[in-house]
């Protein structure tokens, strides 16, 4: 399936395009518009059409249930904005989308990378593009001992910060009276009784952490080892998770068990009934 979400950020229309397909195969298509930031469905795909030069297009690649998936942002901004005001609204947009949930962390993580690369080009043409320093003496009235030209710093490049990427996991859910061996999809519900299976899509080079979240907070973390591709490891809900409640909402995260910082691999938010 291929989507584009057309959605506007500070001022910026974005449209982000998420094509799930196997190698070698051409997925069919359909479009819708989010809501909000002040822009009806007509006014986002006009500004997409009218933007001209102000455009940037990125795409990434990750990995979903054994199968290469890619998925992309197309970044324009309204007519009449000068560079300075396009470049902040890239920044904006970096922002933005470091929280799009909808994006796979993995990925997410490059397109942000991407916009930054490209926010640190505009910032060095506008170095480049200052009038030499000679230039400027030479408009200065004449001076008893003129300054010598003043020396013109190198431009730096940009690097992108570092993560550690999330561990490449496929998470089921093995309820009463459903498939015991690798799971089901979970249908956006998780039970008290519930037993999750999570296995690894790769040779895992480090422990990971999965991480249970109700209404934004972290009630448990369970450290899961190194796991071998293919491997599957099976877990109850922890008690934590429930207590308190009898219905709520929660999302699980997906981390390498790191000091540094690591992406997220998340899923849900699930339906909690306990």
């Amino acid at each position: 399936m291929k989507m584009k979400l057309l959605a506007p950020i500070a001022g910026v229309t974005v449209a982000i395009s998420a094509a799930a397909f196997a190698q070698g195969q051409t997925p069919p298509a359909s479009t819708t518009v989010a809501p909000g930031g002040g822009l009806s469905r007509e006014e986002a795909q006009k500004t997409l059409e009218n933007c001209g030069s102000r455009r940037f297009v990125a795409s990434a690649e990750y990995q979903e249930e054994g199968k290469a998936r890619r998925t992309g942002v197309t970044l324009c901004a309204a007519p009449g904005d000068t560079e300075e005001m396009w470049i902040g609204k890239l920044e904006k947009s970096a922002t933005a989308l470091a929280t799009q949930t909808r994006i796979p962390a993995s990925a997410r993580t490059q397109l942000v990378a991407d916009i930054q690369k490209e926010v640190a080009r505009l910032r060095s043409a506008q170095r480049r593009s200052l009038p030499a320093a000679d230039a400027l003496v030479a408009n200065v009235p004449a001076m008893p001992a003129p300054l010598p030209p003043r020396p013109v710093a190198p431009v730096g490049s940009y690097v992108a910060p570092s993560l550690v990427a999330a561990p490449s996991i496929t998470i089921r859910c093995l309820n009463e009276g459903g498939p015991r061996d690798r799971g089901e999809d979970c249908e956006g519900q998780i039970r008290r009784e519930t037993i999750l299976a999570l296995e690894s899509g790769e040779n895992m080079t480090a422990p990971a952490m999965v991480r249970f979240i109700r209404k934004g907070q972290v009630r448990e973390e369970v450290r899961i080892g190194t796991l071998r591709q293919g491997q599957l490891v099976r877990m109850r809900l922890p008690r934590s998770v429930c207590k308190g409640v009898v219905r709520s909402e929660l999302q699980l995260e997906v981390v390498a068990a790191s000091s540094k910082p690591s992406a997220a691999l998340t899923e849900g938010p699930y339906d909690l009934r306990c």
